[in-house]
């Protein structure tokens, strides 16, 4: 079902997919901005378009279709000359059925332990104010307003609403979104718009998410990324090497932001290519991965965060009971291998007196693979078993 609006402010909605696959977290949901004035069926007949789509697809999470408009839209030039097409996906679609499952270990709030920043003296006061405006704006959060007027958050993710959170308690708050726009308030009290440009998604396989908005105050258009370690370190602009090392020293598992300035002549030329990427109906989420990573690079290194993922009550009682009732626990985590281990050791999954063995990746055949790992491991521990391997 391809949603055309709703009563809630800029046509969103929330949907359950615990049928689906088990989540019982509410999933957010849109319209297309182009379209999100149609309110009543009779509304259709003051424009034309058409949904040209992908078949049928078992995945959840992926969808690919285009809303073409043959004559155009008024606020909108059509695609060199041909008719306007707006890109759709699983944002704007909704599922039918549900059921109640749910199997979490952790529980909100998640809280925004630690900060680093390079911030060694007042003249990085403006690394500062980027870091937080960062904080503040690159995000995919929803705020409503509470009883006594404060601004709550809700994200699909609960560490992205820990972020702005931390973002609003040193005085960076943001207020709202629409299609085009992101609003905040600065420690100073001065209501800040900034220009929304495109967001680059998050998913798994690219690690990072960036936002790219027009600042307010000078008109240069400006990309914020956030993501892994690894990924963001990996765009980095030269000569960054002492924030570098300084943010990696103050904590192993922190994930980094940066940001970089784009000119506009630079940003028109790629936002071409970016527009034809996400509104393809084949190989749609590989062609705006590509052009996204174009434009991901050379980064300032702003900055890192650490979020805190409390347990609930009693989940080490609980795994330490089923182990005990000789219950085997394998667990798959995408967590760096040192955060693992501390989770491990605070679910009661790994105690003082066991042999750790570590496996690091590694081909086959090749010095120091995961299979000589392993079998140098079974030799120190478990020689009798050694024939096995």
């Amino acid at each position: 079902i391809l949603i055309l609006s709703t009563s809630e402010p800029n046509s969103l909605c929330y949907v359950e997919t615990k049928n689906l696959d088990g989540e019982t977290n509410l999933k957010i949901r849109s319209s297309v901005p182009e379209i999100d004035h149609l309110e009543a069926p009779e509304d259709c007949t003051s424009i034309r378009f058409f949904v040209d789509s992908q078949p049928p697809a078992a995945n959840l999470y992926s969808y690919n279709a285009t809303l073409v408009f043959p004559d155009g839209l008024p606020d909108r030039p059509r695609s060199r000359g041909g008719p306007t097409k707006i890109p759709v996906n699983f944002h704007s679609m909704l599922l039918r059925d549900s059921t109640d499952f749910d199997n979490k270990l952790s529980k909100e709030p998640f809280t925004d332990k630690e900060l680093s920043l390079d911030a060694k003296d007042q003249t990085k006061s403006e690394t500062i104010k980027d870091f937080f405006t960062l904080l503040a704006i690159c995000h995919t959060v929803l705020v409503s307003t509470s009883n006594n007027g404060e601004p709550q958050y809700k994200a699909q993710s609960p560490d992205e609403a820990a972020l702005v959170q931390a973002a609003k308690d040193v005085g960076y708050v943001f207020h709202s979104r629409d299609p085009d726009s992101i609003f905040i308030t600065t420690p100073e009290g001065e209501k800040v718009r900034y220009e929304l440009l495109n967001i680059l998604e998050f998913t798994s396989a690219r690690k990072r998410m960036s936002i790219i908005v027009r600042n307010p105050l000078n008109r240069r258009i400006i990309l914020f990324c956030k993501g892994a370690d690894n990924v963001i370190f990996d765009r980095l602009k030269l000569g960054q090497d002492y924030i570098v090392n300084v943010t990696g020293e103050h904590l192993e598992e922190f994930a980094r932001e940066g940001y970089t300035e784009i000119s506009q002549e630079e940003y028109n030329k790629w936002n071409i290519e970016f527009r034809e990427a996400t509104t393809a109906l084949n190989d749609r989420d590989k062609k705006v991965a590509a052009i996204s990573d174009k434009i991901e690079r050379e980064l300032i290194l702003l900055g890192a965060t650490a979020i805190e993922d409390r347990l609930q009550d009693g989940v080490p009682e609980c795994i330490a009971t089923l182990k005990r009732a000789g219950i085997k626990i394998w667990v798959l985590t995408g967590d760096k291998m040192e955060t693992a281990i501390s989770i491990g050791f605070s679910t009661c999954l790994l105690n003082r007196e066991m042999n750790l063995i570590i496996i690091r990746g590694g081909a086959y055949g090749e010095p120091g693979s995961a299979y000589e790992q392993m079998r140098n491991a079974v030799e120190k521990f478990f020689p009798s078993d050694l024939d096995i391997l």
